[in-house]
């Protein structure tokens, strides 16, 4: 059974308040970046008449931290990975995605000892093309969708500095209403990587 994919539209990573981070609207990086992988687990939605499933991985380079207007601490970068769409009667096709604008809540906890986890969550607003091939004979199927993504990372200091920006993030984190003074760290932290 012959697969194909054609092309995709666009994919962007939102935050869970479903706000766009477009390249118009974001900031300039911050310097170094932290490598994730956000992961989507299987979702099935419904297109016409077919149920199609998508699932797959996306490797994200968070270069920036930001608070989103709930006051939310979001991480923003890129993303690049392949997806996979299954149809029970169509077969499968791939979606690959390469260094698209993502953004994704962040929940941070730090210590004094130097170490940092990130959670991301998030959905992925897919617009994308899949085109299907069985015997010779082609299904376009147009995706406008989201589905979940997840993932996390666990980063520890390797300086001094790095060490003690992680656990000024610790003190700030205990603080709720220090939100921007904590992006602010995490950001001079992406500076030194």
């Amino acid at each position: 059974m012959a697969t194909r994919f054609l092309a995709i539209a666009a994919i962007a990573v939102v935050a869970a308040t479903a706000a766009f981070v477009t390249p118009a609207s974001a900031a300039k990086p911050a310097g170094g970046s932290f490598t994730t992988t956000l992961d989507l687990a299987p979702t099935t939605f419904t297109v016409g008449d077919y149920a199609l499933t998508v699932s797959g991985s996306l490797t994200a380079s968070v270069t920036q931290f930001q608070v989103d207007s709930n006051g939310r601490i979001v991480a923003v970068g890129t993303a690049s990975g392949t997806l996979t769409v299954t149809e029970p009667s169509l077969g499968t096709a791939t979606i690959t995605i390469t260094n698209v604008r993502v953004s994704v809540t962040a929940d941070v906890t730090a210590d004094c000892s130097g170490h940092l986890q990130i959670d991301f969550n998030g959905v992925v607003q897919l617009d994308a093309t899949a085109v299907f091939t069985i015997l010779g004979v082609t299904t376009t199927i147009e995706i406008h969708k989201t589905v979940p993504v997840r993932g996390s990372l666990s980063y520890t200091a390797t300086t001094q500095q790095q060490q003690n920006l992680i656990c000024d993030i610790a003190t700030l984190l205990n603080n709720p209403s220090s939100v921007k003074a904590t992006v602010d760290k995490l950001n001079t932290l992406l500076k030194q990587l």
